[in-house]
């Protein structure tokens, strides 16, 4: 479940930052705006490399922890990362957290802390 505010937080830096591009277009010349396209996908290239490299090694770390749900965390993880990361949460037919209690719950596990 994300945070409370978080798709709004989202929606508002979106909002600001197409606020910026459409000032940017205006007032550089085309030559020098689509530098700054190419500047801005580069670096969300990067940062998005660098965010799925650091996932991985919480997600390895995390499985570390709980041996006996490497493979369903492991599992899980590739899924929310999957081509339709963004979409999970509208088709899957349960949110994670609910994943993770049934997964506690079949092997007789106590419950996470934090659940």
């Amino acid at each position: 479940m994300e945070p409370a505010g978080q798709p709004r937080r989202r929606a508002a830096d979106t909002r600001e930052v197409d606020a910026l591009l459409v000032v940017l277009q205006a007032e550089l010349a085309p030559d020098t705006y689509t530098r700054v396209q190419q500047a801005v996908s580069r670096m969300e290239s990067a940062m998005t490399k660098h965010f799925l490299s650091e996932l991985e090694d919480v997600v390895e770390a995390i499985t570390q922890h709980f041996p006996a749900f490497a493979p369903a965390i492991r599992a899980v993880a590739h899924h929310a990362r999957g081509a339709d990361a963004g979409r999970c949460r509208d088709h899957c037919a349960h949110p994670y957290e609910d994943a993770v209690l049934a997964l506690f719950d079949a092997r007789g596990a106590s419950t996470p802390p934090g659940f």
